[in-house]
């Protein structure tokens, strides 16, 4: 094992705690729109796939030392937690996912 149970409810514990502001929650909602409004995306990231993605900002703060998470956080874990969620049209490329992905990253950084 690589920790004990108690450590493992510790480190939930402090990934709980990981602030994420108001402006942050828009960023993440507003990549998981980009997902759903893009061509190559049948479906796109659900609600649910926003709330591991901001799961896993928040861990990737807290490892970092940060009490806060930032919009690099996500950035950096959006295609890990995102892409297999999406779900392209039978004819696009096996790309496609991450394509969407890093698009909606892409295009929610320029606004």
């Amino acid at each position: 094992p690589v920790c004990s149970p108690a450590e493992l409810l510790a480190a939930q514990r402090t990934t709980a705690r990981v602030h994420a502001a108001e402006a942050l929650l828009g960023y993440v909602v507003g990549v998981l729109a980009a997902t759903r409004a893009h061509p190559l995306a049948e479906v796109g990231a659900s609600p649910r796939a926003g709330l591991g993605l901001l799961a896993a900002s928040r861990a990737r703060a807290a490892l970092q030392g940060r009490s806060f998470v930032v919009p690099d956080d996500v950035k950096a874990l959006a295609q890990p937690v995102l892409a297999h969620r999406i779900q392209p049209p039978a004819t696009a490329a096996a790309e496609a996912p991450a394509q969407v992905v890093a698009d909606a990253i892409a295009q929610v950084l320029a606004r």
